[in-house]
């Protein structure tokens, strides 16, 4: 989400020197995340910098490997692949197919789509005779993620958004 949210121009486009207020305000004005919610994602986020004396972090920084990006995304590729940074038109094409001819998210689809991600990356990694990795807090993590694009971008009881959300917050 914060990385969406420098891709979009709401934190800086650059993803350098993001502090826990500019981060908070974000996540609270543009996707009405509650504060404390906020605070404790931006608290996390600060705990990446490497220099622990420092007020703010970097996108590169929470991108590392196991802290807050795990495989299994929607849109980018396993770290044992390669580019686990960048996004991945093959991956986020067939993370879609779930969706076929729907014009909105349910909890259902949005699971079998997680699902679906799970199983192909699974069998990419067994195919390749690479370690995969994924416990509790991959899980969490990731279900997590599709519960959070699914109640903030629509409706929490219900979890549809118009599909078309989901390309703009994955693709813009």
């Amino acid at each position: 989400m914060i990385n969406a949210l420098a891709n979009h121009h709401i934190l800086p486009h650059s993803g350098k020197g993001i502090t826990k207020a500019m981060a908070v305000d974000a996540l609270t004005k543009s996707i009405n995340l509650d504060s404390s919610i906020a605070n404790v994602f931006a608290s996390v986020a600060i705990t990446a910098n490497p220099d622990h004396s420092a007020h703010y972090f970097d996108l590169d920084q929470v991108d590392k490997h196991g802290f807050i990006e795990h495989d299994v995304s929607l849109s980018r590729n396993d770290i044992a692949f390669g580019d686990n940074h960048s996004f991945d038109k093959s991956i986020w094409e067939k993370v879609m197919e779930t969706y076929g001819d729907a014009a909105e998210t349910s909890f259902e689809l949005a699971s079998k789509a997680r699902y679906d991600r799970l199983m192909a990356s699974k069998k990419a990694h067994e195919e390749a005779g690479k370690d995969f990795q994924y416990g509790i807090k991959e899980f969490i993590l990731s279900y997590g993620e599709s519960a959070l694009f699914l109640g903030l971008l629509g409706s929490p009881k219900e979890g549809k958004i118009p599909l078309e959300y989901l390309r703009v917050l994955f693709r813009k």
